[in-house]
């Protein structure tokens, strides 16, 4: 069974540390089905939203198995019913429930009193499930459908605020929702996991490294306190698992990583269909920043791989970290 990227062997060494070999398999095709299973059993959200003994706890905002689907397809899954799953994600997102109706009406989910007033972060998370979902069209060639949600997804931007720099809510008629609570990261409590990688986009890749590097090396540690806050089942440990990995999936939907550099010595990652991921560090990765990133010999300038063709076709791609 074709399965791919996300049910691998991910064999770690860390000579250093004198870390044993340690083996992980997930086969996540099981999960896509169980999503599906929810809307078929009446779930008035439609995929979702977070599934725990196969019940709905609804404690999340936006369309959370959304994303999730579309990074399940795009690193290799092709054994799932994409015509399917494009058409239920689709509908999960176009249904009026839980604002969705003031999301697609005013293009972000309109403030509502307290203990109801996150709206930004619901408006976040709409915004990255409908990006999830204009890949899935793409792949399944829907280009009206593709169209339409990826310009849905920048809906995010209409809750920032030039003035202040911050995302910030807004009532129905556009009007600013004062006080603003400036935002801050703490890693160990249910974290934006992607906040790290804002430096990345803004020219400063650098600043991610070490602040990825910081959380990984300092925060979460071989301890029984080694888990600094909620791990929210499992998810924060992912998170750290991809930091000291070196590589993150940071568009949903898109078979591609953004690389910081992994902390341990050498890490193989190995594909269902035979290609495999190595990367391997010359020099100490917490000393600073990545000097230079080849793969296969050659010179990466942007600290993105794109992982499509190994998916499709067994090869190899050999990462090769200098400090």
């Amino acid at each position: 069974m074709k399965v791919g990227l996300i049910s691998v062997i991910v064999v770690l060494f860390m000579s250093t540390a004198g870390c044993s070999r340690q083996e992980v398999r997930h086969n996540p095709v099981d999960h896509v089905n169980l999503f599906i299973g929810t809307l078929e059993r009446g779930n008035p959200a439609g995929l979702t939203i977070w599934g725990y003994f196969n019940n709905e706890t609804w404690v999340m905002n936006g369309h959370s198995s959304v994303p999730l689907i579309a990074n399940i397809h795009a690193m290799g899954a092709r054994n799932i019913d994409l015509p399917r799953i494009r058409d239920v994600m689709i509908w999960t997102a176009d249904n009026k429930y839980r604002q969705g109706d003031g999301y697609i009406r005013y293009g972000y989910v309109p403030d509502r009193s307290p203990p109801n007033n996150y709206c930004v972060s619901q408006t976040i998370e709409y915004s990255i499930a409908d990006f999830g979902i204009a890949q899935v069209c793409l792949r399944a060639g829907d280009m009206k459908n593709h169209e339409r949600f990826l310009v849905r997804s920048r809906s995010v931007f209409n809750k920032f605020n030039d003035d202040i720099g911050y995302l910030q809510r807004k009532d129905r008629d556009g009007n600013w929702v004062w006080p603003v609570d400036q935002p801050h990261y703490w890693p160990g409590n249910q974290p934006g996991f992607v906040v790290p990688f804002v430096y990345t986009y803004a020219g400063a890749h650098d600043k991610t490294q070490a602040l990825i590097r910081h959380v990984s090396s300092t925060i979460f540690k071989n301890a029984p306190n080694g888990l600094p806050g909620d791990d929210d089942l499992g998810a924060t440990s992912a998170m750290n698992l991809f930091f000291t990995l070196g590589m993150y999936p940071l568009k949903p939907g898109v078979p591609e990583f953004c690389l910081t550099g992994t902390l341990f010595d050498r890490v193989r990652i190995r594909l269902d269909n035979g290609s495999e991921i190595i990367a391997e560090s010359t020099g100490n990765p917490l000393s600073g920043p990545i000097r230079s990133i080849e793969v296969n010999g050659k010179r990466l300038e942007k600290p993105f791989l794109h992982i499509e063709e190994i998916l499709e076709k067994a090869g190899r791609l050999y990462i090769t970290y200098s400090y």
